[in-house]
């Protein structure tokens, strides 16, 4: 195949994003697609010009489709609350790509393979993809499988537990806290016997914090126990009859089938209270 060249080409202007760039060569003219395209290679800067600010999502969203994304390459969304979006419909059937970015202060929720969605529309994630509040993504639609793949699996998946009611912890005894509430799916965790199981194997992170329902405590500390012993140990807080939370950040691998509960060691003895709450993400994809 010989080579073509453009000769004495000028434009008023950038092209416009809906613009076909045309060739014209004795009489003939020779229109310019993306398909046209086998390589291409770029001497400078990659710019994206092309932003959607679409309305503040205020419910959960299924096949979502803001006005004008088909002719942007990154939209800028924000929610009142944590949403999910479970598909965006592809402008058309072609290898769209888009920048996700989340400017709003709530976290939004990319689930994977959700059924409210059409089939055509949804993410394959493995893990529902988490973009918080100042973080971005960047998802391609895959032409052959008509899904939407995100790339990158940072933090892509949260679980929210709280323990079903109060529970009594005597004094000076390490006391099992039982997580009987999930506020937040969480596919690569699942809720046996009060322990919260490994389904997918991986790294987490793992935030503890127990309230409890009145102050006097002279010491308290906590511990992450894994498959039923002792794994790691929290921060002991002393001489804090004011201060009813008590946080606790742990690292833990999980391989599938382990399980992992908060313990509370409090003296004198005294309740932890439902406001506890223990927070996991899954950091590695």
């Amino acid at each position: 195949m010989a080579n073509k060249e453009i000769k004495d080409f000028s434009a008023a202007g950038a092209l416009a994003l809906t613009d076909l760039l045309l060739i014209q060569s004795g009489g003939v003219t020779k229109n310019i697609l993306g398909s046209d395209i086998q390589a291409l290679l770029l001497g400078g800067a990659l710019r994206f010009t092309g932003v959607l600010t679409p309305a503040q999502i205020t419910a959960d969203q299924d096949d979502y489709a803001p006005a004008g994304y088909g002719v942007v390459s990154t939209l800028r969304l924000s929610s009142d609350a944590e949403r999910t979006i479970t598909g965006i419909v592809p402008p058309a059937a072609l290898q769209y790509v888009y920048i996700l970015q989340n400017v709003g202060s709530y976290p939004i929720l990319l689930a994977n393979e959700s059924g409210s969605s059409a089939a055509a529309n949804r993410f394959s994630t493995e893990l529902t993809k988490i973009i918080g509040p100042s973080e971005m993504c960047l998802i391609v639609y895959d032409t052959t499988a008509s899904r939407w793949r995100v790339l990158g699996k940072d933090r892509t998946n949260i679980g929210t537990y709280r323990p079903a009611s109060n529970v009594a912890v005597p004094s000076s005894v390490y006391t099992k806290i039982p997580m009987g509430v999930e506020t937040v799916n969480c596919e690569a965790l699942q809720m046996t016997g009060g322990n919260i199981v490994c389904l997918k194997a991986g790294r987490f992170v793992v935030v503890w914090e127990h309230a409890f329902t009145a102050s006097g405590q002279w010491y308290r500390d906590s511990s992450l126990y894994l498959n039923g012993s002792p794994h790691q140990t929290g921060i002991r807080i002393k001489n804090v009859s004011d201060f009813l939370r008590h946080r606790d950040v742990w690292n833990v691998n999980l391989n599938v089938g382990d399980y992992i509960a908060p313990y509370v060691f409090t003296f004198p003895g005294h309740t932890a209270a439902t406001s506890s709450y223990m927070r996991i993400s899954k950091v590695d994809g």
